[in-house]
């Protein structure tokens, strides 16, 4: 789409003359005679009367009387949404073949007469009750399809037979080794050859400046939709086994067509690689669960088989409750709404859904419902400290006093004899607010809210908690300990101290104090933040960040890598390379922008998908020959680096496929943290060495042992400490529980083995003795105890049902030797009422016969129970086999 906007600056005579005369005119030079324009022909239900205005501009400029068509509001009026501006517009269509009077084919979807302008006229706005009011001032935007402009002007009948697709096409021809492409449709398509090269370039073309963009699919399902469709069509149709390397190709060929206009495009060409190959992978992974699922849906329903998307999440979910309507039924829109929020499907998959079903999606009942929904989330994110202020209040504070000023929390210096400074705010109160209510006053003791109009606390925003600070006046105090943001409003919430004669109310004035510790350390983390992004872009070729958090005690960073695995050596790499910034002591500067100027300018780094204002952008620049940050951020931040003091990263977790989060101190905060780290492993080596020395222990010990290793782990994970000293002090512990896995199963070996040996000579005199049921005294919350060894020590003569306890599970092994096996005897019946007592369950080991051998599958029983249901186990085994074995 080649198109521009116009801010208050010309209307509709100047947007039809200017469109006009491009078409017309050198270089495009279009024959007036194969052009149709359009009006907005008026609407009864919006209230419009029909748009003269454009007709008779269009009239003025030449156009034909007979080629000025009007259209209702379906056709030519615009809107962005259920709310929001809106207007009339006008189009200009191009007549493909000429020679003829066509007036009656615009509108109709003739693929040989085609829209080729349209310009909307922004005057009024859709109000959340669905009435129209009027905007203060009119806009223009204006749009032509450049793809539909150069088939007109190629003399071609399809956009995909120019010179912009082409390109594209040979190359997929010649990495899948296809037939060329060949520009047929519909039946004449066979086996749908061309479609499949049309979406595979279309899609990859796409893909390429997405990525390129710095878009990407997890922040963004309709191109990760995309990006998976042009890969299951390099797959299915051009029969690729890598998939991946083909859209790669076809993205190669896309950037050494547009890079010498978009140059980006070529710079981060790499990364478009790698991400393609990561949703590759990912891709694979999903269809072996949500795929195979499907799959089995489409098998009893055929009417799904062609859903664009058959690995979204939760569309299996989604099919059930869709399918049980009747035929024809409204999707409504609470219904449509829960299968975006709970089974998280995009609208445009849930009206494809719907249609393949024969169900009707009311699109705009939905938009109704997230419109809805968005406002409820928003209201209920917010702190509560009771509701802050109603909207009633809210709605009379707006039309009595301004929004808070709050700039001065930028207002901040440094001077080599004070070092930061942050100079107070004299304000005026202009409101009092009390459990969600304006009120006229307040008095010492109460804990309020007060609206001042000028504050220096920044709230919290852009991932940054908000400041503490004072807030004084004549003969009382306020110890504002939590500031929110109410509209355009900020609430500065505390208890009122001083004299008890003092009041409070509207007009007060006051003066506010930020704290300066809280808010200086917020500064330093925000700052080793951007120093910490640049980093990661600087190591890694494709990465964004998907989420921070800024507070007094720490910073977190959520990021996604794509193509390279996150490990401890970057860790290490990152940590050092950010106090190199530290110690560069380079310079931070905040700058305004608009977002125009910010489009303009080389290596900034946005957060993809987040809306930037048009205005007031605020720059956060740290620049030197080695390093780079740009970051648009409305946070505060030290004014040099050498201000972080010091960086040092205390932990790195996994949040999902590729993504992590890290979480880092600064400033004096990490001499604890590191001192922290070098105790915990100076414990750890103690530990360590206690087992060492406690190898031939018995039982007990180990087991004390085993407490202190777990307690030692759990320190490990929770504590504030280095990350290389966590990642040690882990590698120490593991390596000492193997060590201490081993001495334990040593111990116990020899332990039972010494336990039967006793038994075994107790018995060995016994003549009559018939069989053995016994439980071993010994037990192991460490260890399994290996029964299989255990019958093996018994005489091969002697039926024997040993039962064990060891890390919290009964268990039993029973064998019958073979000369004493029969029909009504033999080791399934002789275990089968212990299994029935102890509430568990049996079966034979894998490959043997369940006469010879039968085991009570492990039964985890609370350490308070074990004695009496191992009482009983014995009583019933002991019952059983003087049943089956005494002669």
């Amino acid at each position: 789409m080649l198109g521009n906007w116009s801010f208050g600056n010309y209307f509709k005579q100047e947007a039809c003359e200017l469109a006009w005369k491009l078409l017309t005119s050198p270089p495009y030079s279009i024959d007036p005679r194969r052009l149709y324009v359009t009006y907005f022909s008026g609407c009864s239900r919006l209230g419009l009367p029909p748009d003269l205005e454009t007709k008779e501009i269009w009239m003025s400029l030449g156009v034909e009387p007979t080629r000025i068509l009007g259209f209702g509001a379906a056709d030519n009026f615009w809107e962005m949404g259920p709310t929001g501006p809106c207007g009339a517009c006008t189009e200009i269509h191009v007549d493909h073949l000429g020679s003829r009077e066509a007036a009656d084919r615009v509108n109709r979807g003739h693929a040989d007469l085609t829209e080729l302008w349209n310009i909307v006229f922004i005057q009024y706005n859709r109000n959340a009750d669905g009435s129209l009011s009027s905007l203060p001032h009119h806009h223009v935007d204006t749009g032509m399809g450049f793809e539909r402009l150069v088939a007109f002007l190629q003399n071609k009948s399809s956009n995909y037979d120019t010179d912009l697709f082409l390109p594209l096409f040979n190359s997929i021809s010649k990495v899948a080794k296809a037939a060329p492409f060949r520009g047929k449709f519909g039946v004449q398509d066979e086996g749908g050859v061309d479609t499949a090269y049309r979406i595979l370039a279309d899609h990859s073309r796409m893909v390429t400046v997405a990525v390129a963009d710095n878009m990407f699919p997890d922040t963004n399902h309709k191109l990760r939709r995309v990006l998976r469709k042009a890969l299951l069509v390099a797959e299915d149709s051009f029969k690729m086994k890598n998939p991946a390397k083909l859209v790669k190709e076809v993205c190669n060929c896309v950037a050494e067509i547009l890079s010498p206009t978009y140059p980006e495009i070529g710079i981060n060409l790499n990364k478009v690689h790698l991400v393609v190959d990561h949703e590759w992978e990912v891709l694979q992974v999903v269809r072996g669960g949500a795929a195979a699922t499907w799959r089995s849906v489409v098998q009893q329903d055929s009417r799904v088989a062609q859903l664009s998307d058959c690995m979204a999440p939760g569309l299996t979910a989604a099919y059930r409750e869709l399918s049980s309507l009747p035929a024809h039924s409204p999707v409504a829109g609470d219904l449509a709404f829960r299968l975006y929020d709970t089974h998280g499907l995009p609208p445009d998959l849930i009206e494809e859904l719907s249609q393949a079903l024969g169900l009707e999606f009311d699109e705009n009942s939905f938009n109704a419902t997230l419109v809805e929904a968005k406002a409820r989330t928003l209201q209920s994110a917010k702190p509560s400290e009771n509701a802050v202020v109603s909207n009633s209040c809210l709605e009379r504070l707006k039309q009595t006093i301004p929004p808070t000023d709050d700039t001065a929390k930028y207002n901040y210096c440094w001077s080599v004899k004070d070092g930061y400074v942050f100079p107070k705010v004299d304000s005026v109160v202009q409101a009092v607010v009390r459990c969600g209510e304006v009120v006229s006053e307040a008095r010492v003791g109460e804990r309020v809210g007060l609206v001042v109009d000028r504050t220096c606390l920044y709230h919290a925003a852009g991932g940054q908690a908000a400041d503490r600070g004072l807030l004084e006046g004549e003969g009382w105090t306020m110890d504002c300990d939590t500031l929110l943001s109410c509209g355009e409003y900020l609430v500065h919430f505390g208890t009122l101290r001083g004299t008890e004669e003092v009041k409070v109310a509207s007009g007060c004035p006051v003066s506010v104090w930020v704290d300066t510790g809280r808010r200086l350390a917020h500064m330093r983390s925000h700052t080793a933040t951007h120093c910490l992004n640049a980093e990661l872009h600087r190591m890694f070729v494709a990465t964004h960040q998907t989420g921070s958090s800024v507070t007094e005690d720490h910073l977190t960073f959520d990021f996604a890598t794509y193509g390279q695995h996150f490990n401890k050596e970057h860790v290490m790499e990152l940590e050092r390379k950010v106090q190199e910034v530290i110690k560069s002591r380079l310079p931070v500067r905040r700058t305004t922008v608009s977002s125009n100027e910010l489009t303009l300018l080389d290596n900034v780094t946005l957060l993809p998908g987040e809306t930037y204002p048009s205005e007031g952008i605020h720059l956060i620049q740290i620049e030197s020959d080695h390093f780079v940050s740009k970051e648009a951020c409305c946070g505060t931040h030290v004014l040099n680096t050498a201000d972080i003091q010091d960086f040092c990263v205390s932990s790195v977790k996994s949040q999902g496929s590729g993504v992590k989060s890290l979480m880092a101190v600064t400033g004096a905060t990490v001499q604890q943290v590191r001192q922290d780290g070098q105790a915990v492993l100076r414990d750890v080596a103690a530990v360590r060495e206690d087992i060492s020395t406690a190898a031939s222990d018995n039982n007990t010990k180990l087991e004390e042992l085993e407490s202190s290793l777990q307690s030692m782990k759990r320190q490990t994970t929770e504590l504030l400490i280095p990350y290389a000293d966590r990642v040690e002090a882990l590698s120490q512990l593991e390596s000492a529980a193997k060590s201490l896995k081993e001495s334990a199963r040593v111990t116990l070996r020899q332990t039972v083995e010494k336990e039967m040996k006793e038994v075994l000579n107790s018995i060995a005199a016994d003549t009559g003795c018939q069989f053995l049921v016994y439980c071993l005294q010994t037990t192991s919350h460490l260890d399994s105890i290996p029964l299989q060894k255990v019958t093996r020590m018994c005489p091969l003569h002697l039926p024997v049902l040993i039962f064990a306890y060891a890390e919290g599970q009964l268990k039993a092994r029973c064998c019958v030797p073979q000369a004493r096996v029969s029909h009504n005897a033999n080791a399934e019946t002789w275990m089968k009422p212990v299994v029935e007592v102890v509430g568990g369950s049996g079966g034979p080991p894998r490959g043997q016969d369940p006469r010879l051998v039968f085991n009570l599958k492990p039964i985890h029983i609370p350490p308070s129970d074990v004695d009496r249901i191992v009482k009983l186990a014995l009583t019933e085994a002991n019952q059983m086999a003087i049943k089956l074995f005494n002669d």
